[in-house]
C-alpha cells in the first residue's frame, strides 16, 4: 500500500513542477535570468494557492462535462489561465477565475488551435512511443483473448506525460504573454517598464 507521504508526493510534484515551469518561462520571456534554484524558489509560497485555484477549477470544468458536455468545455477555455495568473500575477481563487476569462474573453479560436497542436503532438508521441503495446492490446483485442501490457506501457506512458506537461505549460505561458499584448499592449509596458530602469541606472549628465 502506499503511504501517506507517498500519496502527498504524487498529488504535490505535478504542481510543483507546473509552478516552477511557469515561473522559469515567464522569467526567460522577460529577459531575465533563471535557474532550476530559482524557478523551485519561486513556488514557496504560492503552492497551496496553485493547488487550491486549480483544483477547485478542474471541479468546476468536470461537473459541467458530467452534467452537460456543452458547459464543461466553456469553463474549459475561460479557465486556461488560472495557473499562469496564479504564478506570475499572484492573483488566486476566483480573481483568478475572472482574471482568466477576461483574457481568453475573444480568444477562444487562438486557444482551441493551440490545444489542438497539443493534441496531435500527444497522440503521435504516445503512439510512437507505445505502438507495439498498442499492436499487441489491438490484436488481443480482436482475437477476444486477454492482454495485460505489462509495465513497459506504463513507463511509455509515463514518458510521454513528463515530455508533455512542461510542453503545455510552456505553451500556455507563451499564449497567456501573446494575448496580453495583443489585449493589453503588454509589450509597451513592458517597454516603458525597462526604459525608465535604463533612465535611473544612468542618469543624464547636467
Amino acid at each position: 500500500m502506499q503511504t501517506i507521504s507517498q500519496i502527498i508526493l504524487m498529488w504535490i510534484a505535478p504542481y510543483v513542477v507546473l509552478a516552477a515551469t511557469i515561473s522559469a518561462v515567464s522569467k526567460t520571456y522577460l529577459g531575465q535570468t533563471v535557474s532550476i534554484a530559482d524557478s523551485l524558489k519561486s513556488v514557496k509560497g504560492k503552492l497551496f494557492a496553485l493547488v487550491s485555484t486549480v483544483v477547485v477549477c478542474n471541479i468546476f470544468v468536470s461537473v459541467g462535462l458530467v452534467c452537460c458536455l456543452v458547459p464543461g468545455i466553456m469553463l474549459a477555455f475561460r479557465y486556461a489561465f488560472v495557473a499562469q495568473v496564479n504564478i506570475i500575477e499572484g492573483v488566486r481563487d476566483n480573481a483568478a477565475r475572472v482574471r482568466s476569462r477576461e483574457l481568453t474573453n475573444g480568444n477562444w479560436g487562438r486557444i482551441f488551435v493551440v490545444v489542438l497542436l497539443y493534441v496531435v503532438v500527444y497522440l503521435v508521441i504516445s503512439t510512437v512511443l507505445t505502438f507495439p503495446y498498442i499492436g499487441e492490446i489491438f490484436k488481443h483485442a480482436m482475437a477476444k483473448t486477454a492482454y495485460n501490457p505489462g509495465i513497459g506501457y506504463g513507463i511509455m506512458a509515463g514518458i510521454t506525460m513528463s515530455l508533455m506537461s512542461p510542453l503545455s505549460a510552456i505553451t500556455f505561458v507563451l499564449l497567456y504573454y501573446d494575448i496580453r499584448i495583443r489585449k493589453e499592449g503588454f509589450d509597451i509596458e513592458m517597454l516603458a517598464s525597462n526604459m525608465k530602469s535604463s533612465a535611473v541606472q544612468s542618469p543624464i549628465s547636467q
